[in-house]
C-alpha cells in the first residue's frame, strides 16, 4: 500500500474581507486570499516576494472564517487541491488550499499598526457577556510577540495592505 501526505499550514494576512458564495446544496463555501512574505539577504540588501494563497473553507469553518477581514493575521491547517477548468478553450489550472472538517483554522487579529487604523471594537468575549456580570479592568488589546515585529520577522512595511 502506497501512503502520501496532502497537509498544507500556513500563517498569514488576509488581502481582503472573506466572501461566502452558496454551493446550490445548502451548504456554502467561504473564500479568502492569504498572503505570506518570504526573504533572503542578497548582496544589494533584503529581499522579499509576497506569495497569495486562494483559500477555501467548509463546513464549521466556513462559519468561522466569515469574521476574516482585510489585513488579518490568520493560520490555517488544511490541503492542497488543484481545479482543472477550461476557459476560452485554454486549459487553466487554480490551485486553492481546503480546509474542511480535517482542517484548522485560528484568526489571530490584526497587527499593531492595523489595529490603530480600525474603529475600536469589543472583544468577541466581551461581548456575549450578559451585562449583569462584572468585568475585569480594562486589558490592552493582545498583540504579537516583538520577535515577530522585528528582526527577522521584520517590521510590518512589507506587508501588502
Amino acid at each position: 500500500m502506497s501512503y502520501s501526505v496532502n497537509k498544507v499550514w500556513l500563517l498569514g494576512n488576509a488581502g481582503a474581507d472573506a466572501v461566502s458564495n452558496s454551493l446550490g446544496n445548502g451548504n456554502n463555501v467561504v473564500k479568502v486570499t492569504l498572503a505570506t512574505t518570504r526573504g533572503w539577504m542578497e548582496e544589494s540588501g533584503w529581499k522579499e516576494v509576497t506569495d497569495w494563497h486562494n483559500v477555501s473553507f467548509f463546513g464549521k469553518l466556513a462559519e468561522k472564517a466569515l469574521k476574516i477581514k482585510k489585513g488579518m493575521l490568520f493560520s490555517v491547517v488544511g490541503r492542497n487541491q488543484t481545479f482543472v477548468y477550461e476557459k476560452d478553450g485554454i486549459k487553466r489550472y487554480r490551485t486553492e488550499v481546503v480546509v474542511d472538517m480535517k482542517g484548522e483554522l485560528e484568526i489571530i487579529g490584526y497587527h499593531s499598526h492595523s489595529r490603530q487604523e480600525r474603529s475600536p471594537q469589543a472583544p468577541a468575549a466581551q461581548q456575549s457577556q450578559p451585562a449583569s456580570s462584572p468585568r475585569a479592568p480594562s486589558q490592552p488589546s493582545p498583540h504579537l510577540p516583538d520577535d515577530w515585529r522585528d528582526g527577522e520577522f521584520g517590521a510590518d512595511d512589507h506587508i501588502p495592505f
